[in-house]
């Protein structure tokens, strides 16, 4: 008789103790001292802090366990310049916004307008007059089908562009020439501002610029005579003379 008591007063006492138990987990949770009382942020170099505790919408006073990381990560990345950004909870009541940001790699030309994007095409800024580093690679000539809703440049442009340009770095100093490009298919270079180059498609880019490197110390007198030099055949360069 005594077992039967037992087993019954056993289930008894989860019934009593378990809501106990909810009720100080309750109580724990709900305490002043899991108010947000700082955002902190780490990482940015180009964006201010304020700018991204502004985009990331975080209450102060609200409760640190109930912020919605997913959300404030979704709100942040809409900032242009940031491309990841990651969002925890330091106990008791700080909240650290660790974000990285887009690095610029060109400077797109298009419609007057100077397009900085980095090498994923994402527009970073878009400006009347561009007076950064001479050491990002310039595109001129590009179509307004490329420039995709002020928000991101052709992908397979950009891919072009960056297989292009890190063969010329070999070649020429970022200062000294000038990438045109009408379609991906059509790339020209301008070298000092009075040589142009035609590349045609970034494929066979390393035969196509030796063929160009051996040509230059050919004719290094005779430049300022040259309409254009058109290596888009590798192996066949043409010389063209004003």
């Amino acid at each position: 008789m005594k077992g039967k008591k037992n087993k019954r007063i056993k289930p008894l006492k989860v019934i009593i103790f378990l809501p106990a138990v909810l009720g100080l987990f309750v109580f724990i949770l709900y305490l002043p001292v899991w108010r947000i009382k700082d955002v902190i942020v780490q990482g940015n170099k180009i964006v201010p802090a304020d700018t991204i505790i502004q985009a990331a919408d975080i209450s102060l006073d609200e409760n640190i366990f109930f912020i919605n990381s997913r959300e404030v990560r979704r709100r942040i990345k809409e900032i242009p310049q940031i491309k990841k950004a990651d969002v925890f909870p330091k106990i008791p009541s700080s909240i650290f916004i660790k974000v990285e940001e887009r690095k610029p790699f060109a400077v797109f030309i298009a419609q007057g307008k100077y397009y900085i994007a980095d090498n994923e095409g994402v527009i970073i800024s878009k400006e009347e007059s561009f007076k950064g580093s001479t050491d990002l690679p310039t595109v001129v000539g590009l179509p307004k089908s490329a420039i995709i809703a002020d928000k991101q440049i052709d992908e397979k442009l950009v891919l072009a562009v960056e297989k292009s340009y890190k063969v010329l770095s070999q070649l020429l100093p970022p200062s000294r020439f000038v990438v045109e490009m009408k379609e991906e298919g059509d790339i020209s270079i301008l070298i000092n501002d009075i040589l142009k180059v035609k590349i045609g498609s970034s494929s066979d880019i390393d035969k196509k610029l030796t063929s160009l490197r051996l040509l230059l110390n050919r004719i290094d007198s005779k430049k300022a005579l040259i309409e254009y030099i058109d290596i888009r055949l590798p192996g066949e360069p043409v010389v063209k003379f004003k």
